[in-house]
């Protein structure tokens, strides 16, 4: 997959963003996540360009021909500056923490990518999510954790490590069919992230020990 390193070319971009005040509606704190019928994922192949839409379309992590906004830190990006970090994850907690919505984004949203990692999926599932994103801020370390991880190779904690690694394991069993592999960590993830939180990661242990294991005995 390629890096934020890879010289990218000039993307073409659906429609200006004009950001407008907008507050987002939270939800109590709880582990499920509330089904948002206006956002929706797609996949779209490396390389090639989003078919035409009237929605709003957000890409994460990936660069991507025909979007509407970035956040995404490769090479010759155009996230707005407001949301900028090192990983396209903490660009999009930026996103929701600042309630800087067009006014669009709450309607029909479209948030796409290009390739599965780990920072795009936390990124991705944030854009969907930003009512659960609000309403549970004690998982905002472990989602950055995990995407640098995922990354940079870095260990950014134990917990950070764990995620990485159900996620990459999760997209193996898939037989590497990434789409088919979004649309099972996104499903899976509120539920990974809290038993990362409370118990270790434990009922997903058979993903990560032998990463974890290798890692320490080095």
């Amino acid at each position: 997959l390629p890096t934020s390193s890879t010289p990218q070319q000039t993307m073409k971009f659906h429609h200006p963003l004009h950001l407008h005040m907008a507050s987002l509606v939270t939800t109590s704190n709880d582990n499920s996540v509330k089904p948002s019928t206006h956002r929706s994922f797609q996949f779209v192949e490396y390389g090639t360009t989003i078919p035409p839409h009237d929605s709003v379309i957000i890409s994460c992590d990936g660069r991507i021909d025909g979007v509407t906004m970035e956040l995404t830190h490769w090479n010759g990006n155009e996230t707005p500056e407001q949301f900028y970090a090192d990983t396209s994850t903490e660009m999009a907690l930026n996103f929701c923490h600042d309630n800087l919505l067009n006014e669009d984004f709450s309607k029909d949203l479209i948030v796409a990518n290009n390739h599965f990692d780990t920072d795009g999926v936390l990124s991705v599932f944030a854009c969907l999510q930003p009512e659960w994103i609000q309403s549970n801020e004690d998982y905002h370390q472990l989602l950055m954790d995990g995407a640098a991880a995922g990354d940079f190779g870095e260990w950014s904690s134990d917990s950070g490590v764990k995620l990485d690694a159900i996620l990459e394991g999760i997209c193996q069993e898939q037989n590497s069919d990434e789409a088919r592999a979004y649309d099972v960590c996104l499903k899976e993830l509120p539920n990974i992230l809290h038993n990362i939180l409370h118990e270790g990661g434990a009922m997903y242990e058979n993903y990560w020990k032998t990463t974890l294991d290798h890692a320490r005995a080095s």
